[in-house]
């Protein structure tokens, strides 16, 4: 009879992500000790994603493409389900968020869908075993938005949507860090993952607005998946030592009360958000002056 390993971990890229962000948040997140709050930027998210599913959906099964006057009600719709979800905490007010989805929607039909292929895959999801040995197996799953082609061809892609606030400040970052990308390409044989970030208008300095997504092309190869089995082992031991606490990640934008959901639990047991509150006094040095 074969034993079964005896720990089996299954990590969406959004967990291992998790802990990029901050370790002890990721262990908090992944023992199920925190309850995300809904809140007016997965709102605006989850209709303009949702909204585009459904279209990719309509023209992979049908190859028919609606207009975007149906996408636009599509995306009230959604608008108005995601908003409905008790204690949502609004960053911006309802009717503000509802034009950002219009306008979020508008963009990607102008602008991204005609630089698009026909889908092969909308939402598929998948779970891949990237690691085995005598103790553990440890799964990658995950839900890549938008596929064309297969595996093999080499026009084949991933593509994913983000809605951010704006443009991603460092693109050569991103495309030596994105997780996702590694993940994604991984378990699905594609090579090419492309992030398309739907973006506010922006008024260039003495130009026009500009309302144009940001695209973001990279290709993984079999190094990177290399690394990334080494980084997951890693995790995947240090969660079996079913350790009580992680570091925290102090410097990062996530530690605040702004967006971290353990933050009163946490750090905001002993300080506050405001910055008279954190450190010591600001010290003014003053040079001396020869005459």
């Amino acid at each position: 009879m074969v034993t079964p390993p005896k720990h089996v971990h299954k990590f969406r890229q959004s967990n291992i992500h998790d802990f990029w962000k901050c370790p002890e948040y990721g262990r908090r997140k992944h023992a199920g000790l925190i309850k995300e709050q809904n809140n007016s930027d997965f709102v605006r998210g989850n209709a303009v994603h949702n909204s585009i599913e459904a279209f990719g959906l309509e023209w992979m099964i049908e190859d028919t493409q609606m207009p975007l006057v149906t996408l636009l009600e599509l995306g009230e719709r959604c608008f108005e389900e995601e908003s409905s979800i008790p204690d949502t905490t609004w960053r911006a007010n309802p009717e503000k968020v509802l034009e950002q989805v219009n306008q979020r929607l508008t963009q990607w039909y102008e602008k991204a869908l005609p630089v698009l292929r026909r889908p092969s895959a909308i939402e598929q999801k998948f779970e891949f075993l990237a690691y085995e040995d005598a103790v553990r197996q440890i799964y990658l799953t995950g839900t890549p938005d938008w596929v064309e082609g297969e595996p093999g061809d080499p026009l084949s892609r991933i593509v994913d949507w983000k809605n951010p606030g704006g443009a991603p400040r460092d693109e050569w970052l991103t495309r030596r860090s994105n997780l996702q990308s590694v993940v994604y390409t991984f378990a699905t044989g594609i090579e090419r993952f492309t992030l398309c970030h739907l973006l506010p208008p922006v008024k260039k300095r003495n130009g026009p607005i500009v309302d144009e997504p940001s695209w973001i092309e990279m290709g993984r190869n079999e190094r990177e998946h290399e690394a990334l089995i080494d980084m997951i082992v890693g995790l995947a031991v240090t969660l079996e030592a079913n350790l009580t606490a992680l570091p925290q990640k102090w410097d990062s934008w996530f530690c605040s009360s702004d967006w971290c959901p353990a933050w009163s639990d946490c750090r905001g047991k002993y300080v506050t958000d405001d910055v008279r509150d954190l450190g010591q006094p600001i010290l003014t040095i003053k040079k001396e002056v020869s005459v």
